[in-house]
């Protein structure tokens, strides 16, 4: 008896679980940034979590212990979207059309290693992984 009892209630608590998990909002607000290393990009981040620059503390933070003293990496990317648009319907076309929708940007990024001694790094990264939008006119 108690253990058809704890089977239903386990039963009920995965049911509630699936269903505020099937109904959670997606809150994707911006577009993914593959701008985090100079180094990965040219690699075309291959491999980059392994090491090889500074950078690849952004997927694996462990990397900078490859890295002896003080050690800074700084990379800033200009980002210079253009989206034009065409209309489908009369009533698109009657609110006026939008020649450039993207916003240019500038991403900058950042790592610093510091060896404290031969076990012991601090490590900064600064980044930003997502980021940038688009703007349209207010109607």
């Amino acid at each position: 008896m108690l253990r058809g009892r704890v089977k239903s209630v386990l039963l009920g608590c995965a049911s509630i679980g699936v269903l505020l998990t099937a109904t959670a909002a997606a809150n994707a607000g911006a577009f993914a940034l593959r701008e985090q290393s100079a180094y990965g990009q040219g690699a075309s981040f291959a491999g980059i979590a392994a090491g090889g620059a500074l950078s690849s503390m952004f997927w694996n933070p462990a990397t900078m212990t490859q890295f002896n003293g003080k050690t800074v990496e700084q990379l800033a990317t200009g980002i210079l979207p253009h989206a034009s648009h065409s209309f489908t319907t009369a009533t698109d076309a009657a609110f006026g059309g939008v020649s450039n929708s993207g916003m240019a940007a500038l991403v900058p990024a950042g790592y610093g290693s510091w060896q404290l001694n031969e076990r012991f790094w601090l490590g900064l990264s600064v980044n930003a992984p997502f980021g940038l939008g688009v703007n349209f006119p207010q109607a």
